[in-house]
């Protein structure tokens, strides 16, 4: 049903969000300051990810759809959700392999931000080691810059606290109202990326639906249009 499916794509849209600002935030945080530019990189694995996507509508679609709206079982219409539970698995198996098989230690940043230092230290180290690079850091100099003075959360000492964890986010949103020009930023980023999640689903949704319905050619059948949207998605 359609409400099924905006249900689905819902749920979906609020993983993907919520992955791509911690994807970007994490790849940020490894990289040096010269090498940033290559976050911008990351948007070409979109096209990859709804090339596929494309390509698993185009086999299962076309085969597993109704002919019509007059008669439209659950039964004989599959096709949509053949494609999500396929889709889905991807995502699941990926995410599983991220979980388990790729293992991403905190990174220096963090763990100095919150009073960690041998732990950033040994980071470095390691990470130097395992790709042939010098790091002559040592505990003792970055101590000697100076101790974080600003109250910090740790799970490992303070377990669990929710009202400690409810004051880290209102100390850090009060950060971005700090002043007039910072909260306007923040506003306008925050009501962007609202509205690109919005229009970036329904955009690539009822594309066709909408051209067709304007007098547009989007092809005789279903499996034309999925080709069509599978080549223009590659290209």
């Amino acid at each position: 049903s359609m409400s099924t499916y905006c249900i689905f794509v819902a749920l979906a849209n609020f993983s993907a969000g919520g992955n791509l600002a911690m994807d970007v935030a994490v790849f940020l945080e490894y990289l040096p300051f010269k090498y940033q530019y290559l976050n911008t990189v990351m948007a070409a694995w979109w096209g990859v990810g709804q090339t596929t996507t494309n390509l698993l509508a185009w086999a299962f679609l076309p085969n597993f759809s109704c002919s019509s709206a007059d008669y439209c079982p659950s039964s004989i219409n599959r096709g949509w959700r053949y494609t999500w539970y396929v889709n889905s698995a991807i995502v699941l198996a990926s995410g599983l392999l991220r979980l388990f098989w790729f293992k991403l230690d905190e990174t220096p940043k963090f763990l100095v931000s919150v009073g960690r230092d041998a732990e950033a230290v040994d980071n470095l180290q390691r990470l130097a080691k395992k790709y042939n690079r010098k790091c002559s850091l040592t505990l003792e100099q970055l101590e000697a810059c100076g101790p974080i003075t600003s109250e910090f959360y740790s799970v490992e000492n303070d377990g669990f606290n929710y009202k400690k964890i409810l004051n880290i986010v209102r100390h850090h949103c009060k950060i971005l109202y700090q002043d007039k020009i910072n909260g306007w930023s923040t506003s306008l980023i925050l009501i962007s990326w609202l509205f690109i999640g919005i229009s970036y689903s329904i955009f690539y949704n009822f594309l066709y639906i909408y051209i067709a319905q304007h007098g547009g050619d989007t092809g005789t059948s279903t499996y034309i249009v999925y080709r069509n949207s599978s080549v223009a998605n590659f290209v």
